[in-house]
């Protein structure tokens, strides 16, 4: 395991009156048929009526249990665990320790191949929702010479309508793991003639050692003003090589 650590910078039912009257020939019946007719029909419909209690005790469990676990892989999760937003509570950075799967070394002008492990170090259950919008799991490299994302934009996120919050509870020691967008090239994001941001890649990153800052999907209170909220960081030293 990598010496990288988290900074802290922060069916509609039936109804029996819309089902139509008995026949006028049915009304001449006696009424003691009647009243047992009447009576079969709407226990009938009663019963059709009932939900499917078993069934859907079933379907509960079933997704309780595709989404408790102790691995899961946030970039092939199951459907039934992804939602449309996350909840406003960050997971305790003492319950959940964020790591590189592997040493960050990466060649100029390819993909890093970063994994980043979110493990559950408590010893209970831990609720985790990972939020895989844009800006989150993105890295940027940089060091006293040049960084790997520049921009003279803002506003550049723009979410999508597929679900892409994985909720999940990890079991003690259990693990999520996310791959993190990263190439070894310089990137800046500029104005173009039509005033339009647009991103260009200028070449690839100088081989070099660098500091890699990983945004997580979490905010934490700033120390010095609780009431400010910072982005969770990960924080790691990256090679590049040639």
């Amino acid at each position: 395991m990598p010496s990288s650590e988290v900074s802290h910078a922060n069916a509609p039912h039936l109804d029996l009156a819309q089902r139509g009257a008995y026949p006028t020939r049915m009304r001449t019946a006696s009424k003691q048929i009647a009243s047992t007719l009447t009576v079969l029909v709407i226990a009938g419909c009663h019963a059709r009526s009932q939900p499917p209690v078993a069934a859907s005790a079933s379907l509960t469990s079933a997704q309780e249990q595709a989404c408790r676990g102790s691995s899961f892989d946030a970039d092939d999760a199951p459907p039934v665990c992804l939602h449309h937003g996350a909840g406003e509570t960050a997971p305790p950075a003492e319950r959940l320790k964020v790591t590189l799967v592997s040493p960050p070394t990466v060649r100029s002008g390819y993909d890093a191949g970063l994994v980043v492990e979110m493990r559950n170090v408590s010893n209970e259950p831990l609720p985790l929702d990972v939020d895989d919008s844009c800006g989150t799991f993105d890295a940027v490299a940089s060091n006293d010479k040049t960084t790997s994302f520049e921009t003279d934009c803002f506003g550049m996120c723009a979410g999508g309508p597929e679900p892409h919050v994985l909720r999940v509870t990890l079991e003690p020691g259990g693990v999520v793991r996310k791959k993190v967008k990263f190439f070894a090239v310089e990137t800046r994001i500029i104005m173009d003639p039509h005033d339009e941001c647009v991103e260009r890649t200028t070449g690839g990153l100088p081989p070099g050692n660098y500091d890699l800052h990983i945004t997580l999907p979490w905010t934490d209170p700033v120390p010095e003003d609780p009431a400010v909220l910072r982005p969770r960081v990960l924080e790691a030293q990256l090679a590049v090589t040639p």
